[in-house]
């Protein structure tokens, strides 16, 4: 969409805005495809900064931590994450379907960091707009602020003990690797 109308943007010297994810500067076990996919948008927007350097056209990041929306929703949110296991050999499932999707399950449940306050974001989208100095990005939530940037900040070896507990092997099955069993024999 970005490249589709940048030549309109060019004319009008505009500005380019995108919405990433804590997600985006932290590796999580379990939501890899949604990491890689919010990391590719930061890397456009730097790709696109750099590209567009000198041109007056500024290109800006939105980075929420976790906020309360539709898709957030508990329900939406288990059914999203269990459709892949639905494809996966019986390998991958004893894998990935022990410690790993407990983990996920279990951040799902609690939502301990989701904010309702979404207000925030929709100031922030406004000031990169509207402002006369916009930020390169912005971090929005307490949870980005408290947690997701400085452990951003920090070697990947503090990430990888604080996220890395999660080991997937060796693991007895869980009701999930149970009901996707009782499920694939039912078809």
């Amino acid at each position: 969409m970005t490249l589709t109308f940048l030549p309109l943007i060019r004319q009008a010297t505009g500005r380019i805005i995108n919405v990433c994810s804590a997600a985006s500067r932290n590796a999580v076990p379990g939501i890899a495809s949604y990491c890689i996919s919010k990391a590719g948008i930061r890397m456009f927007s730097a790709c696109l900064r750099r590209e567009l350097y000198g041109t007056g056209i500024t290109i800006h990041d939105i980075t929420p931590g976790g906020f309360e929306t539709n898709l957030s929703n508990l329900s939406r949110m288990r059914t999203m994450f269990m459709k892949p296991f639905q494809r996966c050999t019986e390998d991958q499932l004893k894998f990935y379907g022990g410690n790993i999707a407990r983990y996920v399950l279990k951040v799902l449940a609690s939502k301990p960091y989701f904010s309702r306050k979404l207000i925030c974001v929709a100031e922030a989208m406004e000031h990169a707009l509207c402002a006369k100095f916009p930020e390169r990005e912005y971090h929005v939530g307490l949870d980005m602020h408290l947690f997701y940037t400085p452990l951003s900040l920090l070697p990947d070896f503090v990430g990888d003990w604080l996220f890395g507990w999660v080991k997937p092997y060796g693991v007895q099955l869980t009701e999930i690797q149970q009901s996707l069993k009782l499920d694939r024999r039912r078809a």
